[in-house]
């Protein structure tokens, strides 16, 4: 197993191989430097990102109602509005990233895991099975202690939260925007496939724009200077940050951020690229909220089969948050992290092993010599001299 002090330049040895250094180079930035370059960075996308949601939702209501419903919070709107406009908004992040990126430290894109898959195929049926494996596995752990019932009726354009159970309830005077909310989204509930393959692609631009912020720009920027496993464990408490002032965010599901955060780290580290654990991502959640037609996050979505609940023991089922709170799943997930830490240690994709360099080497340096052997004895027997 590879050191910490493997994995950087400071202890004066040679820079590690394969994906893991990006960016590195002699001489690098310092410790500080790199810090208030993941601030700036991180400040600039969150405006970016906040400014054209807002943008959107101005277009959406007009100026005077968007004051009136900002006043209420964000109970006044659909919770699956939020999200779309989430993913809505993706692309200008990603673009504000290449404009940071290209403009102001000199870099690319593939620097931070913007990368061709080396073996696309493979990768990509990896991350989809893994996440797949990991929410069946869950699934059955949890069986014995949980029954399923159908949810008869979800609570109109607040459906998708299930404000009841976490103690909070939409405005009265929000009922006059519901048309708007739903003509624009619709509403969660058993949905045509058109609809569920709609949400798959807002899971996936929302798996790319976090990807590309946390575990693409923070995360390639800290390991300049940190081995992968502090690197991992900075970019996961920036990313729970965001989770950890909402008062619906459960414990459990605080230990499942942290928990995913560290394997998508791992499979940023071992693949090189951030397209594994966006996909990983994009199944998770289209395999719980769509699929399963569980809450995600303690949202609920358009899926495939009629919404159920379970019921059941808190740390089996996640409670009204979703699966994603169950300490059942965090247990499987950190399972998942020791399997994916191991995975890195095993080695870097690329990393080519020296003895058989030497004998790669040897071997063409033999067929140069044997065909120089050749080609004399060929110009002797025509009466040429060598």
């Amino acid at each position: 197993m590879r050191s910490d002090s493997e994995s950087g330049p400071s202890d004066g040895g040679p820079p590690p191989s394969g994906p893991q250094p990006d960016g590195e180079s002699a001489g690098g930035p310092a410790r500080g430097a790199v810090g208030l370059r993941v601030a700036l960075y991180l400040i600039g996308a969150m405006m970016t990102l906040f400014g054209a949601i807002s943008v959107l939702l101005l277009a959406l209501f007009g100026a005077e109602r968007l004051e009136a419903l900002s006043a209420q919070g964000d109970a006044a709107f659909q919770p699956l509005l939020l999200v779309v406009l989430q993913a809505l908004a993706a692309p200008l992040v990603v673009l504000a990233t290449w404009l940071y990126l290209t403009r102001l430290e000199r870099r690319t894109m593939a620097e931070i895991g913007w990368l061709p898959w080396h073996d696309g195929w493979r990768l990509g049926s990896t991350a989809v099975a893994a996440a797949a494996v990991l929410l069946t596995a869950w699934w059955l752990a949890a069986s014995p202690w949980v029954t399923v019932q159908p949810v008869d009726e979800l609570m109109g354009s607040s459906a998708s939260r299930i404000p009841a159970s976490l103690g909070a309830s939409a405005p009265e005077d929000a009922a006059s925007d519901e048309p708007a909310n739903i003509a624009f989204i619709g509403s969660a509930g058993e949905g045509s496939l058109a609809r569920v393959f709609g949400f798959g692609l807002v899971f996936l631009l929302l798996a790319v724009l976090r990807e590309t912020m946390f575990r693409g720009y923070i995360y390639s920027t800290l390991r300049e200077r940190f081995s992968w496993v502090h690197a991992a464990g900075i970019t996961t408490l920036l990313e729970l940050s965001f989770y950890s002032g909402s008062a619906e965010v459960l414990a459990g599901g605080l230990a499942h951020i942290v928990g995913l955060g560290l394997l998508l780290a791992a499979l940023r580290e071992r693949t090189g690229s951030v397209w594994t654990g966006a996909v990983f991502h994009a199944t998770w959640n289209t395999f719980l909220a769509c699929g399963l037609a569980l809450p995600s996050n303690g949202i609920r979505y358009p899926s495939l089969r009629p919404p159920i609940e379970l019921q059941g023991p808190t740390w089996a089922t996640g409670g009204v948050y979703g699966p994603e709170a169950s300490w059942l799943l965090v247990l499987l997930l950190l399972g998942a992290v020791v399997l994916a830490a191991m995975w890195v240690d095993a080695g870097a994709p690329g990393e080519v092993d020296e003895g058989a360099g030497e004998g790669e080497d040897a071997a063409d340096g033999d067929d140069t010599a044997a065909g120089a052997r050749e080609d004399r004895r060929d110009r002797s027997d025509d009466g040429e001299s060598p």
